[in-house]
């Protein structure tokens, strides 16, 4: 490495330094500092990973210490927006098919049958009352009480004919109602309210007991038409975004880890693995390269406008790496970087150096800046047109 940079500061040293081997050793030394150093801000959170053992945490487990957001950041949630989806699914109301009559009509006909069946039985002229008995409890639509068969076998026909019509008038106005499977129990309560008054306590329990055991809900829950409306109203959510900003308390010390909170953590970079910090190293140590080359181009183009002696160009390295941990200081919560004097190392270098030099150096600042903050187009911009502004400001005022 030291001698693949020796040559490439031999392509903008003067062909007297180029036989200088203690010169080209300090360019290449300066030059690896600068890039190191660099770096190291640059990548300082994935270089330096804090010692809050973030990375061993797991939904369900307990914060030991309280977490901070490391830069300002906002995001869509999708945890947050799958919660609000199910609560939107959760609100919409079973969606039931109108009462269907076919359902009456069925009971109404198959208590019919019955009535005939048990009047059938009442005639038998040589059936026995144990014989009778066991043949009403054959029925296999009823479960009538042995007491509620010995009274309609004890009834006189005036009394069961009324009764036998009251039983179908009553199972006809119940079943023109709404029922769903989760309101027989109600309408089964009201059955007694429905029973003429004109009958006495035991047929009036005939008819209840008949009916009771004749009720079936007629509106059934139509599945399509109730999935189609969770799912519109599932769509209907908006996206769920979190705000954090830099130094903000993302979970409290003895807090529980939730789904959401784990999601936080993944987004700051607070559960980064080794394999992606190597790859943030890398990024921070190519474009502090980057950075370098450009200045090294610009100063080997222009020779005239740089003393390019190994004390000034420790002293551009100095001013700049100097401006550079100014920027990872003021990069903090509370939104310091607002207040970072951007224009501040343009113009010590338009003093010390040249004015296109500062420029070039300004708007390396702006991209390692901008890379340190979770690639902030607006801080690149910030710190960028601060150094630009602060540069002509100072041309103008000497122009004057």
């Amino acid at each position: 490495m030291l001698s693949g940079l020796s040559r490439f500061f031999d392509q903008f040293t003067s062909p007297a330094r180029r036989e200088q081997p203690l010169y080209r050793l300090l360019l290449t030394l300066v030059a690896i500092i600068f890039v190191l150093v660099a770096t190291v801000i640059v990548a300082f959170d994935s270089v330096f990973p804090s010692q809050d053992a973030t990375t061993a945490l797991q939904i369900g487990s307990i914060a030991s210490t309280d977490i901070r957001a490391p830069f300002s950041t906002t995001f869509v949630s999708d945890v947050l927006t799958e919660r609000k989806r199910q609560e939107a699914v959760v609100g919409i109301n079973p969606i039931f098919d109108p009462p269907d009559p076919n359902v009456a009509r069925t009971q109404i006909q198959l208590l019919r049958q019955i009535l005939d069946f048990i009047d059938n039985v009442r005639h038998d002229p040589f059936g026995t009352p144990e014989q009778k008995t066991l043949d009403i409890g054959r029925i296999t639509a009823l479960t009538l009480d042995p007491t509620v068969i010995q009274t309609i076998l004890n009834m006189n026909e005036e009394t069961w004919t009324s009764a036998s019509d009251e039983t179908v008038t009553v199972l006809e106005r119940v079943m023109r109602e709404s029922i769903r499977e989760g309101d027989l129990n109600q309408v089964a309560d009201q059955i007694p309210t429905q029973v003429s008054l004109r009958f006495d306590s035991q047929a009036a329990g005939v008819v209840v007991d008949v009916v009771h055991d004749l009720l079936r809900p007629n509106r059934f829950l139509n599945a399509a038409a109730t999935e189609a409306a969770q799912i519109e109203a599932a769509e209907a959510v908006l996206p769920q975004s979190r705000s954090f900003e830099r130094g903000q308390i993302v979970i409290r010390a003895g807090t529980r880890i939730e789904a959401a909170d784990y999601e936080s953590l993944n987004e700051l970079g607070l559960l980064t693995t080794p394999d992606r910090r190597a790859q943030m190293i890398l990024r921070a140590f190519l474009a502090s390269l980057l950075v370098m080359i450009s200045l090294a181009l610009y100063i080997a183009r222009f020779p005239e406008k740089f003393n390019k002696s190994v004390r000034s160009l420790a002293l551009l390295v100095s001013i700049f790496l100097l401006a550079l941990l100014g920027a990872r200081l003021f990069n903090g919560g509370d939104n310091l970087i607002y207040i970072y004097p951007a224009a501040a190392m343009a113009l010590l270098l338009v003093a010390i150096t040249h004015i296109e030099l500062a420029i070039v150096a300004g708007f390396g600042l702006a991209l390692l800046v901008g890379l340190m903050s979770n690639n902030s187009l607006e801080q690149t911009m910030l710190v960028g047109v601060g150094g630009m502004v602060g540069v002509l400001m100072l041309l103008s005022l000497i122009h004057i």
